[in-house]
């Protein structure tokens, strides 16, 4: 009958679409958890064989750790990543609390909201322009689902891990490990962006999805603003994983942490590329460009460049090398 479906008209061709994106979702380096699992959707595409891509549709979305406002953080982890565990998991009650915790920070909260069924007529929450453009950028259907948590008063105790670090030294599983590693990485977070990580410490215990796509952006929080012995608990945490001879388990673990550090690695052209662009503006519109006049422009993301250069720089390219050869990952060991 699926046969049928791949060779039939245009009739089937939104059912081969979902099924093809479902089947590339569960490929996808967000759902590592589970190895086999991947091999098996793998196996799957392999039996659909060669379709014709003009009769299809696919829009499979993939993490991307672009540079976000604060706002665009917390928005996205409502939005993409917390509020489908409401009515699916077990444990709840830390993804209501980090819930909770993000539209404090947005500064939604009930006694914003107007209108006898609990909002206006366009569903945003009024007198706040910050919190009523955070608000009516959610789905309808993820306003209901969250509304209770407008006024909710989870409360969630703050143990710290036992576990001596570096964590992969002790364990090797990837959900487990990947779920220490952020969970402290949250607990230890400062600056502006410390609320949103704490909403989330308890979530990225069991979800390797949230976790994984916060890592890159609590490990640039601890480079900016983390002390010294937590900077350099990030770099023998990858420089463990580097130099693990790798199992199945273990390898996606290696895998995780090549993402990470290619993410650094685009954030710090990025940045680079946009101090030449600042210095030329600079130039342009005033014909010169002193070094003072530079530095003070500049400061912040030099600061930023710095600390983000400096960790990279400090896991030895022969290292790097090793972990892609054992991975086979060749391209990436050259």
């Amino acid at each position: 009958k699926l046969k049928g479906l791949v060779v039939c008209g245009d009739s089937s061709s939104q059912v081969i679409s979902d099924l093809l994106s479902a089947l590339l979702v569960a490929c996808s380096e967000t759902n590592r958890t589970d190895q086999n699992l991947m091999l098996a959707c793998a196996e799957c595409l392999g039996e659909l064989g060669a379709i014709d891509p003009a009769r299809i549709s696919i829009a499979v979305k993939q993490t991307a750790w672009k540079e976000k406002t604060d706002d665009d953080l917390a928005f996205e982890l409502i939005q993409d990543y917390l509020v489908r565990y409401l009515v699916k998991d077990s444990r709840s009650d830390k993804v209501a609390y980090a819930i909770q915790e993000l539209l404090k920070f947005c500064n939604c909260h009930r006694g914003l909201v107007n209108g006898s069924n609990g909002r206006d007529a366009k569903g945003h929450i009024e007198d706040d322009p910050r919190a009523a453009q955070i608000w009516g950028r959610f789905k309808v259907e993820t306003q209901e689902v969250i509304r209770p948590y407008l006024e909710s008063a989870y409360e969630m105790e703050d143990l710290e891990s036992t576990t001596k670090r570096p964590f992969f030294n002790n364990i090797k599983n990837y959900k487990m490990w990947l779920g220490h590693w952020t969970r402290d990485l949250c607990r230890k977070a400062t600056g502006a962006r410390s609320p949103i990580f704490q909403a989330c410490r308890g979530v990225v215990t069991f979800d390797n999805n949230t976790a994984f796509y916060l890592l890159p952006y609590l490990v640039e929080n601890v480079l900016l603003y983390g002390q010294s012995d937590h900077v350099n608990e990030v770099r023998r945490e990858i420089l463990a994983v580097l130099a693990d001879d790798p199992s199945q388990s273990s390898q996606i673990c290696v895998q995780a942490v090549f993402s990470l550090l290619d993410t650094l690695t685009e954030w710090v052209d990025r940045e680079e590329r946009r101090r030449i662009s600042r210095a030329n503006e600079l130039r342009r519109r005033t014909g010169r460009s002193t070094q003072d006049e530079s530095t003070r422009a500049d400061l912040d993301s030099q600061a930023r460049l710095s600390k983000l250069q400096d960790l990279l720089n400090a896991i030895p390219r022969k290292i790097l090398a090793e972990a892609s050869w054992r991975c086979r990952a060749y391209m990436r060991a050259l």
